[in-house]
């Protein structure tokens, strides 16, 4: 009986490890196990955990408020979308002014949204 390969091994497909897996004790892909030879790069290795904090914060209250609104407008509560719009719209500006997402994306972020509270208000 011969032997069927299953693609859940690496064996089967031929490697010698899964895709994008650094191999066991390499540190050359990983930021943090880095070491900085300049006060530059010591200043941007400080400044990164930072940065990143902030901008997930101002990701997640957009999805956050983004949510909110698709989940009003699943249960066809039409008065708590238009509450919910406001905020939201708010949270999407608030992340493009802070870079977070490009200025388009906001832009159809709002326009997404704006119709899709129309729309339900129209129906309702």
């Amino acid at each position: 009986m011969a032997l069927v390969p299953t693609l859940d091994k690496p064996e089967a497909v031929g490697q010698k490890r899964r895709p994008f897996e650094t191999p066991p004790g390499s540190a050359r892909n990983s930021r943090e196990d880095t070491v900085a030879n300049h006060k530059s790069a010591e200043k941007r290795n400080r400044q990164r955990p930072k940065r990143r904090a902030r901008n997930l914060l101002h990701l997640s209250t957009m999805r956050t408020f983004m949510k909110r609104l698709r989940a009003a407008l699943g249960k066809g509560d039409v008065e708590t979308a238009k509450e919910t719009l406001p905020k939201a719209i708010h949270a999407v500006a608030k992340a493009a002014s802070k870079g977070v997402i490009h200025r388009n994306t906001a832009s159809r972020y709002f326009s997404r949204m704006t119709v899709a509270v129309a729309k339900a208000e129209k129906a309702a």
